[in-house]
C-alpha cells in the first residue's frame, strides 16, 4: 500500500486482520482477530476440507496407540468396545463433511441473539465484545446461507475454522422436558449438525450399531480442537485442545509437527513390523521342532521294552539242517 493520509488515520484496531501471520504455533492455533468483510472470511486458511484430512490423519494413529494401551492395562475392560480402524474413522470423515455441506444457519436477530448469552453466560458483559461477537455471528449467517443456495458448491471446500465455529455454536439446539427423561437414546439430537452426521452414519455401507460410541467421539474430539482456545483454557476440560495447532494452521511450526509426528509413527510401524517378523520366524522354528515331552516319551518306552539277542547258527554246521546233538544237550544243562 502507498502511503495516504487516510491509510495514516485508520484506526488501530482494523490494521489487525485475520491474514495476519503468527509468530509462534500457540497463536496461529487460536483466532485472536476476527474477519470482518466477506472476502476475509473467504479467504480464512485453511479450508474445513483441509483441516478434516489433518483431523482423520491425527485422529486414527492416535487413538490406536491409546487402544493398545488399554488393551495392555485393562485387558477384560477394553475388549468391550470396537477398535478404532482406517475405514471407521474415514466413514466419521465423511458423514461430517456431508453434514457440514448439507448445514443451513438460522438468521437470528441480535438482539435475540444478545439476551440469550446473556442468559446463558454471563461471563460475556462487555459491550464491545457483543458487538463484534454479533457482527460475526450476521457476517458468518450471511456468507454461509449464500454459499450453501449456490448449486455445486461446498462449505467444506470455501470456508475455514471462522465460520464453522459459529456455525457449530449456533447449531445447538435446546432439550425438552421428554428428552431429559431418556438422555442415552438422544445423544445426537442436541445439535443440528451432529444429528445430520449422524443420520449419515446410518446410510452408510458398513453400518454398525456399535460404533454409534464410537462417532459420538469422534465428533467431540472435533468439537474441541475447533473450539480451543489457549486464552480460555481452564484446566484439563478439553482433552485434546492443545492440539488444535495441527489441524488449523498452515505456518511452519504446524508443518514441522506433523512431519515430526509422522516420523515418529513411521519408527513405530517400523519396529511392529521387526518385532511381527521375529515372532513368525520363532514360531516357525518351533514349528519344525519336536516338542521334548514327545522325546522323552519315546526314549522312556524304548527301554522298556524287552531286549532279544539274535542267534546266529554255527559257522561249521551250515550245510546240515540238523542241530548239533551235543550242543543242544550242553545248552539244555546249563539252563534251568
Amino acid at each position: 500500500l502507498h502511503p495516504s493520509k487516510k491509510t495514516k488515520t485508520t484506526p488501530t484496531t482494523h490494521k489487525t486482520t485475520i491474514m495476519a501471520t503468527p509468530t509462534t504455533a500457540e497463536t496461529a492455533a487460536t483466532a485472536t482477530t476476527v474477519p470482518r468483510t466477506r472476502d476475509e472470511l473467504l479467504a480464512q486458511e485453511p479450508k474445513i476440507d483441509a483441516a478434516l484430512k489433518s483431523f482423520y490423519s491425527w485422529w486414527v494413529p492416535l487413538r490406536q496407540q491409546q487402544q493398545q494401551q488399554e488393551r495392555a492395562t485393562a485387558p477384560t475392560a477394553s475388549s468391550t468396545v470396537n477398535p478404532w480402524t482406517s475405514q471407521l474413522a474415514l466413514s466419521c470423515t465423511r458423514c461430517l463433511s456431508k453434514a457440514i455441506n448439507s448445514h443451513i444457519m438460522a438468521i437470528v436477530p441480535p438482539t435475540t441473539r444478545r439476551r440469550s448469552q446473556k442468559r446463558n453466560n454471563h461471563a460475556i458483559d462487555q459491550q464491545q465484545t457483543q458487538n463484534v461477537n454479533d457482527e460475526l455471528q450476521s457476517l458468518v449467517e450471511r456468507v454461509w446461507n449464500e454459499q450453501a443456495a449456490t448449486p455445486g458448491t461446498k462449505l467444506t471446500k470455501i470456508l475455514g475454522r471462522a465460520s464453522l465455529a459459529v456455525a457449530w455454536k449456533s447449531a445447538s439446539t435446546t432439550t425438552t422436558e421428554a428428552e431429559q427423561q431418556h438422555p442415552a437414546d438422544n445423544v445426537f439430537i442436541h445439535h443440528e449438525i451432529k444429528a445430520a452426521a449422524h443420520q449419515n452414519f446410518q446410510s452408510e455401507k458398513h453400518y454398525k450399531v456399535e460404533d454409534e460410541p464410537l462417532l459420538l467421539e469422534f465428533l467431540d474430539a472435533f468439537e474441541q480442537l475447533l473450539l480451543w482456545q489457549p486464552q480460555n483454557n481452564n484446566g484439563n476440560t478439553n482433552r485434546y485442545g492443545p492440539d488444535a495447532v495441527l489441524i488449523w494452521s498452515t505456518t511452519t511450526g504446524q508443518r514441522e509437527e506433523l512431519a515430526r509426528r509422522a516420523s515418529q509413527r513411521q519408527a513405530v510401524a517400523q519396529q511392529r513390523v521387526v518385532q511381527e517378523q521375529a515372532r513368525q520366524q520363532a514360531q516357525l522354528l518351533a514349528a519344525l521342532q519336536p516338542p521334548p515331552s514327545s522325546v522323552t516319551a519315546s526314549a522312556a518306552a524304548s527301554s522298556s521294552l524287552p531286549h532279544i539277542e539274535e542267534l546266529t547258527p554255527n559257522d561249521d554246521n551250515d550245510n546240515s539242517d540238523e542241530p548239533d546233538a551235543s550242543s543242544a544237550t550242553t545248552d539244555v544243562k546249563k539252563k534251568p
